[in-house]
């Protein structure tokens, strides 16, 4: 839950939660790493990812890890009830095409959360530490294109920015770089003891005050850029939409979108992949 305190204020964990994240971090990466060569091989069939994926995380964490993804509501109210999103070409985010990941061509871009058990309070309530991390891929084809997000991840770890707004600009350097238009619609977040918390970590920039980052924050970049081989409306800005089902955000255009992201951690004035999807390859 974020802090009832000061919900828009930062939360800075202790040495001893940022171990906790560099333990369980490499752990989350490495079930995800599994999925995306089950997917892009074609190995992954229909309504199987779902059980892949809680079978996977309770066999690293135990039965007492939680999937923060079925708790969310949209504005019907209603639970989205899977623990990760499955969004498929046009659609960038919060998809619930979990039947269509095996469809040869189809680019599939997977979001899922974890929320890790980090100690009890006196009242013996759990304290959960979440994850928060994305990839896409296609199936049984190569589509270059679609590790652009993952280079600006890189670039953001590589060149350890000091705020947002330094976040923001290395994301739209890289889109420029690529030749791709961005989603500038959605953001990445900070993380930790709520799924989302302060600060929001936009994909471009704008007229918004920078946040200075710190040692012991945590927060997940999120870049999205659309195939720069479609259609080019002129602006660097692909404009989307939420469905009829009040989930799944897609292009307007209908241009096949990918979508990458990680949990960051600033220790000792670094940016360090805690889940290790930069050091990925392909």
């Amino acid at each position: 839950m974020t802090s009832p305190i000061a919900p828009h204020i930062p939360v800075r964990k202790s040495p001893d939660m940022m171990d906790a994240y560099l333990e369980a971090g490499p752990k989350f990466g490495n079930i995800l790493r599994q999925l995306y060569d089950l997917i892009h091989e074609g190995h992954l069939h229909d309504n199987n990812l779902e059980d892949a994926f809680m079978k996977m995380a309770q066999g690293a964490f135990g039965l007492g890890v939680r999937f923060p993804f079925t708790e969310q509501t949209n504005y019907l109210g209603e639970e989205f009830c899977y623990a990760t999103c499955v969004s498929i070409d046009s659609e960038v985010a919060h998809g619930r095409s979990h039947h269509r990941v095996s469809r040869p061509g189809a680019i599939v871009s997977i979001d899922a959360g974890l929320a890790i058990p980090y100690m009890k309070t006196k009242e013996h309530r759990d304290i959960m530490l979440h994850l928060d991390a994305a990839f896409t891929t296609s199936v049984q084809v190569s589509n270059n294109w679609t590790d652009g997000p993952l280079k600006a991840l890189q670039a953001i770890e590589k060149s350890h920015p000091t705020n947002t707004a330094a976040i923001a600009k290395i994301i739209r350097d890289t889109a420029k770089e690529q030749g791709a238009k961005q989603v500038v619609s959605l953001t990445g977040h900070g993380i930790g003891f709520s799924l989302h918390e302060a600060p929001t970590i936009h994909n471009a920039p704008g007229e918004y005050a920078p946040v200075e980052l710190f040692n012991g924050l945590c927060f997940c970049a999120e870049p999205i850029f659309v195939d720069p081989g479609c259609s080019d409306n002129g602006s660097f800005i692909s404009p989307t939409c939420i469905g009829p089902d009040g989930w799944v955000v897609s292009t307007v255009s209908g241009d096949p979108a990918s979508h990458f992201e990680t949990t960051f951690g600033v220790i000792d004035g670094r940016i360090v992949d805690l889940v290790g999807i930069t050091k990925w390859e392909f």
